[in-house]
């Protein structure tokens, strides 16, 4: 199951648009002209920065958990979600049948991302960012 970007895109979208505002910013602050070279020095290692950063924390990623109950596991994981603020969204109905689509509500949906589900038989493989993935392991560790 592979939704949302890798890290290679994801990367590629924080360092550009860092490294566009960065410059921009050392351009007006400094007074100097693109023809220096120190605002574009300056916004292409924040903007390095920036991509390492935001593909770390933003890229999706994967992981999958075997049971022989996935009823009971699936039941686990969406009281973890739910605590996290994320609930079933209509729009699952455009995945297949074992696809489910969870999302924040209001603001929080625009700077969280989207997790989504797939049930298999005995395994349950779960999709989100990197940053909540983390979170929603943890507690599913805790859990047991």
């Amino acid at each position: 199951m592979r939704f949302g970007p890798g890290f290679a895109s994801t990367f590629l979208y924080y360092f550009v648009t860092t490294t566009i505002i960065m410059t921009a910013i050392a351009l007006r602050a400094t007074g100097l002209g693109l023809d220096s070279g120190f605002p574009q020095q300056f916004g292409l290692l924040i903007g390095l920065l920036g991509g390492m950063a935001g593909g770390y924390f933003n890229r999706t990623t994967t992981f999958s958990v075997s049971s022989a109950s996935p009823t009971k596991l699936l039941k686990l994981l969406e009281t973890i979600l739910a605590d996290m603020g994320y609930e079933v969204s209509e729009e699952s109905e455009r995945f297949d049948d074992d696809i489910a689509l969870y999302q924040r509500s209001g603001l929080r949906s625009f700077f969280s991302g989207n997790v989504f589900v797939q049930i298999e038989k005995r395994q349950i493989t779960v999709a989100a960012r990197s940053i909540s993935l983390k979170r929603i392991q943890a507690a599913l560790e805790d859990s047991n």
